[in-house]
């Protein structure tokens, strides 16, 4: 999918005005409407993690996916992840870890 379309998308899950997003993004809301319209494809690095960041403030319906989705639209790479091993947190068993993940995971939203 293409940044102007992820874009539009986002919008309306976010149920945010380009204005509004453009503000809080502070990003100059013509530029907004441009890349809603197609009239520019690539906006640079920053200006799609602020905009991101917007759409993250504004709404918890945005996702850390939707904003991989956005950045890859726009031709980056996604947020890099840290890898975090659940080891620690596991309670040892007679094979070494338990696999029951039922406690590990009650801590984590859902």
């Amino acid at each position: 999918m293409n940044f102007t379309k992820t874009l539009a998308k986002l919008l309306k899950k976010a149920r945010i005005t380009k204005y509004r997003l453009a503000t809080d993004g502070q990003v100059d809301p013509s530029y907004v409407t441009r890349l809603l319209n197609g009239e520019r494809q690539k906006p640079s690095r920053r200006v799609v993690l602020a905009l991101a960041q917007a759409l993250l403030d504004y709404s918890g319906k945005i996702t850390l996916k939707d904003v991989d989705n956005l950045l890859k639209g726009a031709g980056y790479g996604p947020l890099p992840r840290q890898r975090v091993s659940i080891r620690p947190y596991l309670k040892p068993s007679s094979r070494g870890h338990s696999r029951d993940l039922k406690e590990f995971l009650t801590g984590f939203p859902q």
